[in-house]
């Protein structure tokens, strides 16, 4: 039994080894499968933790014949709902629970909790990246009791731990496919996520696909700076950006494509005369007055429209 369990971990950390971010869902989703198969377990699963350590949302999970998938239903749990267990992730430490039943009265809301799910018996241990609990990988069974040796829990940290390893470096590739996409100033959209916005918005928008594109310049900006300081400057940018945000549709994107040119993409441009509308909004509204370090300081912004169709050629090439 222990030769089959550690051969299991040898072959999912070699999967872990050589896999690419795009497949690690993949990956987990199989190592929880073999896993609670040689367990007898009827689900393995993972659920990950807000930053706030105050919801839990199941996000890989494999499930035995008959037994119905919760990921799509269990989503923003409240922890509090299992108080002990909650408590317990946060220490780090593994829960190994092999009759519900029979919990002592101080566990008394986290058996209410697993019966009304039919848990009889569970497992979970803490996945931690940074030295916190940030996830946690468990197993549950409801048609039978589980049945486990201590050193079976051994191994299985050794399966989360590589879970951890999995879901770091997703975490990070996603972190640098966020950068490479936005402006660390502003947090806005740059040059590169704007194309790549537009071109969704020119790939998905009703026949004909017209999507606009608004260029706001902030006149004289680089006098404005040299006079106030590049902290200020950065300050009346991020404004900027922060009114753009507030100003645009949900599903239009805002970026800042220069360091004092801001660009909006307009999904669903219906005419040229509320494309027209919308940016003399936008410039009324920049217009209006900053408070800058107990100043009033006032800009004037100059604007320009394109229009793309749907098959023109060069439509957003950037």
């Amino acid at each position: 039994r222990k030769e089959s369990l550690e051969t299991l971990i040898t072959r999912f950390q070699y999967r872990a080894a050589h896999t690419v971010a795009d497949d690690v869902d993949d990956i987990i989703e199989s190592g929880l499968g073999e896993a609670a198969i040689f367990l007898g377990a009827d689900r393995g699963y993972v659920v990950s933790f807000d930053a706030a350590a105050e919801f839990e949302t199941m996000t890989h999970e494999w499930t035995a014949w008959g037994i119905p998938p919760q990921r799509h239903e269990y989503v923003s749990v409240p922890l509090s709902l299992t108080p002990l267990a909650a408590s317990a992730q946060s220490a780090l430490e593994v829960l190994a629970v092999r009759d519900v039943s029979k919990l002592p009265p101080e566990w008394s809301i986290d058996r209410e909790f697993l019966e009304e799910l039919g848990i009889s018996s569970f497992l979970e241990l803490p996945i931690v990246i940074g030295g916190r609990a940030v996830a946690a990988m468990g197993f549950e069974w409801h048609t039978r009791t589980g049945d486990w040796a201590d050193s079976d829990l051994i191994l299985l940290g050794t399966v989360a731990a590589t879970c951890a390893q999995l879901l770091g470096s997703a975490e990070a590739e996603d972190e640098m496919r966020r950068r490479s996409r936005h402006d660390e100033l502003t947090g806005l959209l740059n040059r590169t996520g704007l194309v790549a916005e537009l071109n969704e918005m020119l790939a998905s928008a009703a026949q004909p696909g017209r999507v606009g594109v608004l260029v706001v310049d902030v006149d004289g900006f680089n006098a404005l700076n040299d006079s106030l300081g590049s902290t200020a400057g950065d300050l009346v940018l991020k404004r900027i950006g922060a009114r753009l945000r507030g100003l645009i549709r949900p599903g239009d994107a805002v970026a800042r494509i220069a360091s004092d040119e801001f660009a909006i993409g307009v999904g669903e441009c219906q005419s040229d005369w509320a494309l027209y509308e919308m940016t003399r909004r936008i410039c009324e509204e920049l217009a209006e007055p900053y408070e800058i370090d107990g100043q009033q300081l006032r800009l004037t912004v100059s604007a320009g429209i394109g229009v793309g169709v749907d098959g023109d050629e060069g439509a957003a090439e950037g």
